[in-house]
C-alpha cells in the first residue's frame, strides 16, 4: 500500500476549470498556483502522479479505475479502465 504503515489508500481526482475568491497564502502541501496543463509533466511529481495525470487531460470524457500498487514508497506497476 501507499500509506506510511503500508496501508491502501482511495483516491478521487477531480478537475476545476476556474475558481473566484482568495487563495490561502500557504498551504502545507505547497504553493497553490495555475499551471497549464502541457507544463504539468515539468512538476516534481510522484511516479503514480505521471501515469495517470494523462488521463485526467485526455479528450476522453469518460471517468477511469487505477490500480497502482506501491512497496516501500516505490510505484511497482499501473493498471486501468474507462468507465
Amino acid at each position: 500500500g501507499f500509506g506510511r504503515n503500508g496501508e491502501d489508500w482511495l483516491g478521487f481526482v477531480f478537475v476545476v476549470d476556474g475558481w473566484s475568491g482568495t487563495p490561502l497564502e500557504s498551504n502545507p502541501e505547497g504553493t497553490l498556483e495555475w499551471v497549464e496543463v502541457e507544463r504539468i509533466p515539468e512538476l516534481p511529481l510522484w511516479d503514480g502522479d505521471r501515469q495517470f495525470l494523462p488521463l485526467v487531460f485526455d479528450a476522453d470524457p469518460r471517468p477511469f479505475h487505477g490500480v497502482m500498487p506501491y512497496r516501500d514508497g516505490k510505484m511497482e506497476s499501473w493498471s486501468f479502465s474507462r468507465l
